[in-house]
Order: structure tokens, then C-alpha cells, then sequence
């Protein structure tokens, strides 16, 4: 166990006292974590016979991050087995829930000790460096803002941290809201009778997000590509990759609506950005105050000769949906109020239904749940939770997977776009708003655009 990291990220967390130079403050301004253990008392994990409660919440850095914290730069090994990964996603989650400045490298390979070197000691002199200098503040990618109307575009690209950026929209019952440090995908949804936020953000491949598969699957691993998936194919995600958020460049919100484009990362690479566009139109449907509509539009701008090759057919997560793993009772809805019981052990692999009115739910213990509905799905979709318990821990590693599907052939330079529903409340409430939707939508169905291939010069004839 890794002691000196979670002295080091406890003294960072809550700071240190008096005492010694009087005249100079002992106040940590920022720290390097290598492979730091976090002690994450939501995540079910394996407990050593020392470890009670009571101890852990003295020695535990997820415990003690609060808003005064400094910042972090955290590092990490894709092949640590004696301090899981999972620790760094953990405590990065947690930092930017408190707007604590936080980031993450993500190294392939190699085992937990790894920082005994120059090479590693040179990323910390590095962090520091860009920290002081930069008054503990880092320089964002230039985002366009626009608020009901008003264009707040700077003159230069804006000082942002790297903690969390929420934008919502409220119409007294429903709260929706996205993130423009994560991908404008969407990260929070609560509602009058459930305040807490019932969606799981605990990394880039969670949240409720567009993500997209093409090509065929490649072995990367040589470019940095995660072991964990690897081969895989051209699978854009609007949160980010497997170490790294995506980046908004455009935000707007006009009223009750938000609007924002992304360019995404490739899940399967720690940092690299996918050659294509996000957009993304989220407000709510008229009249019904309980019900987000959201329309997602997907650009991909590949090189039509490039490496994964032309459109073949895949399966597309329209949307991909994570909420909190308390919203275990999933159904799915088989009109005028009739639910069937859909149920499935903890994945992946995930577990499928045919929803017959194209909408399943997710509720918890009291009945309080929320309904995707999305007419432009085929066939069956994927279900089912991912950890034990029945944490309501938006930041917890635990959660419940619901994603309808469609089939598309997506190659290199298609557009493709579509709608969804998100239904809040009970399953009267549900319900009724369900069968609306299908009266009024059921015929709906997602474009697709797929241009002919440019042909080159014909060859000469001899």
C-alpha cells in the first residue's frame, strides 16, 4: 500500500496546521498523486481486516476532498493491480464535484510501481511549474458561449479549471442539465420529488451521451490504445476517452434550451480526438412539464481511405444512458399502463429486451423512475446494472445501463441524427405521458446520410 500517496493526498485534501516557520505558510498549493489508494467507501471492494469505518474516514483522500482543496494531478497505470485504476477516476470525479482543479494522465502498461525515475519525476516538476505559473489556473480550449441570446465569446480564450461546468434548464419540475467539461453530455437530471442527481458520472463512459461504433476493429496498442479495449473499432463517445474528457467548442442557451458542439475522443485511446462533430439540442416537451426531449446530431469527417475502411453495419447506442445503481426495478412499457419485468445479473455482458413501444424504465424503492423513449430504435436494447448495492452515488463506480439501438451503416463521412424522450415520475405519470409520445411520435425514425465515396481520376488505358 502505497502509504507516502495518501499522506501526500490527505495533506493536500484538508491542508496542515501550525507550527515551524511562522513567517511562511504551510499551506499545500498542489500535489502529484502516482497510483494514489482513495478508499472510496461507495464502491464495493474487498476491505482489509484493519480498516473500519471510523479509521476511513481519517485516512481516506475521496473522504476529505472539500472545496478548499488543492489542486491535483493525478497518474496512473492502465496495469496496476495493486491500486486498481478505478482509485484515479474515483477521487478525479470527486474533486470536480467540489470545483477542485484535477487532472489525469493515464499510462498503458506496466505495473503499480512505475514513478521511480527521472521520466516520472520530470511530469510532477512539470505540473508544478505550469501551476505557479499559471496562478493555479489552466488555459481551457476556446469555447463560443451564448446565453438567451447574448454572444459572451471572448476576446481570448478564457482561464477555466478543469472541475465540473453545469449549464441546466428548470421548469419547476424537471432539472436537466449538461456539462461543457464533459462533453456537453448529459450529467444531471433530477426532479420534484427526486432532488438528487439520478445520473452516474463517475468517467467519460458514463453519463447520457451520443456514442457511436464504425470500421473495423484495430490493435492499437503500439499508439497507446487500453489493453481493456483492444481491438476495437472507430467508436466516437461525446464524454471522452478512457483517460480524458471531449471538448466542447460551441455552448448556447436560449431560454429552456441548450444547445452545444463536441468534438469526441475515441474510447479506446487515452487522449485522442475523433475526426467528427456532436451537436446536441436539449429542452423540453411543450405541454408536458415531466418529459426532455432531446435531438442529437452525429457528423463524422474521417479520411474515406483511412484505416478502419468503409460503412459497414453496426449497432448504435441511441442514446447510451448510465443512471445511479438505486434505480434497480427495470421495465419496459407495453402501452395503456401495462409494464413488463425486465431483469438481468450485474454486466456486461448486458442483458436484452424488445420493448414493444419502444421505452423501458429504471426505478428505485419508492417507485420514483425515469423512462427513455426512443421511436427510432430496431430491434432489442441493452439493459442491466454494472456493481452490488444500491448506491444513489452519482460518482459511484456501481450503476444501471439502459441503451436502445439502432443499426446503421456508418462510414467515413456519414451524418446521422435522431430524438429521445425523457420521462420523469411515477409509473401513472410515466405512463400517460408514454403513450402520448407514441401517439404522436411512434413513426419517427433517425436519418442517416451516407454520400457516395469521391472517385479519383480514371486510370489511362495503354
Amino acid at each position: 500500500m502505497s502509504t507516502s500517496c495518501i499522506v501526500a493526498a490527505l495533506l493536500l485534501l484538508i491542508g496542515t496546521g501550525t507550527g515551524g516557520n511562522q513567517d511562511y505558510s504551510s499551506v499545500v498549493n498542489a500535489a502529484v498523486g502516482y497510483c494514489t489508494p482513495v478508499f472510496n467507501p461507495a464502491r464495493a471492494q474487498k476491505r482489509r481486516s484493519w480498516m473500519t469505518p471510523e479509521l476511513a474516514k481519517l485516512v481516506s483522500p475521496y473522504l476529505n476532498v472539500d472545496g478548499d482543496s488543492a489542486p491535483i494531478h493525478l497518474i496512473h497505470r492502465t496495469a496496476d493491480r495493486t491500486v486498481p485504476i478505478r482509485n484515479s477516476y474515483d477521487l478525479k470525479a470527486r474533486c470536480e464535484s467540489f470545483g477542485v482543479p484535477v487532472s489525469l494522465e493515464v499510462l498503458d502498461g506496466k505495473p503499480h510501481v512505475f514513478y521511480t525515475n527521472a521520466e516520472s519525476a520530470d511530469k510532477a516538476y512539470q505540473f508544478f511549474k505550469s501551476r505557479f505559473e499559471a496562478k493555479s489556473e489552466t488555459l481551457a480550449p476556446h469555447t463560443r458561449t451564448v446565453v438567451d441570446g447574448v454572444d459572451k465569446q471572448p476576446a481570448k480564450p478564457v482561464l477555466a479549471s478543469s472541475s465540473a461546468d453545469l449549464r441546466r434548464i428548470d421548469n419547476g419540475f424537471v432539472q436537466i442539465g449538461i456539462d461543457c467539461n464533459r462533453g456537453a453530455a448529459i450529467t444531471w437530471l433530477s426532479w420534484r420529488t427526486y432532488p438528487k442527481n439520478m445520473i452516474n458520472i463517475a468517467d467519460p463512459g458514463r453519463l447520457i451521451q451520443q456514442s457511436y461504433y464504425a470500421g473495423k476493429r484495430l490493435d492499437r496498442r503500439t499508439e497507446g490504445q487500453s489493453r481493456s479495449w483492444s481491438p476495437w473499432p472507430w467508436n466516437p463517445i461525446q464524454g471522452g476517452g478512457v483517460g480524458s474528457w471531449a471538448r466542447v467548442t460551441e455552448f448556447r442557451k436560449d431560454g429552456n434550451l441548450l444547445y452545444a458542439e463536441t468534438i469526441p475522443k475515441l474510447w479506446d485511446m487515452p487522449d485522442e480526438e475523433a475526426d467528427a462533430r456532436m451537436r446536441q439540442w436539449t429542452t423540453f416537451e411543450p405541454a408536458m412539464p415531466n418529459v426532455v426531449v432531446v435531438r442529437c446530431e452525429f457528423v463524422s469527417r474521417r479520411d474515406e481511405n483511412d484505416r478502419w475502411g468503409p460503412a459497414e453495419m453496426n449497432a448504435q447506442e441511441i442514446p447510451a444512458c448510465y443512471f445511479t445503481r438505486n434505480f434497480s426495478d427495470v421495465k419496459s412499457y407495453l402501452g395503456d399502463g401495462k409494464w413488463r419485468d425486465e431483469s438481468q445479473p450485474p454486466g456486461p455482458p448486458w442483458g436484452r429486451a424488445n420493448p414493444p413501444r419502444r421505452a423501458m424504465a429504471v426505478f428505485e424503492e419508492k417507485g420514483r423512475g425515469v423512462a427513455v423513449f426512443s421511436p427510432s430504435s430496431i430491434g432489442h436494447w441493452n439493459f442491466g446494472p454494472h456493481g452490488k448495492g444500491l448506491s444513489d452515488d452519482s460518482l459511484a463506480g456501481p450503476c444501471m445501463h439502459v441503451a436502445p439501438l439502432d443499426r446503421v451503416e456508418m462510414g467515413p463521412r456519414t451524418t446521422y441524427s435522431y430524438r429521445y424522450w425523457l420521462i420523469a415520475g411515477d409509473q401513472a405519470a410515466i405512463s400517460a405521458r408514454l403513450d402520448s409520445l407514441w401517439e404522436k411520435y411512434s413513426n419517427e425514425k433517425a436519418k442517416c446520410d451516407n454520400p457516395p465515396k469521391k472517385r479519383g481520376p480514371e486510370s489511362s488505358s495503354h
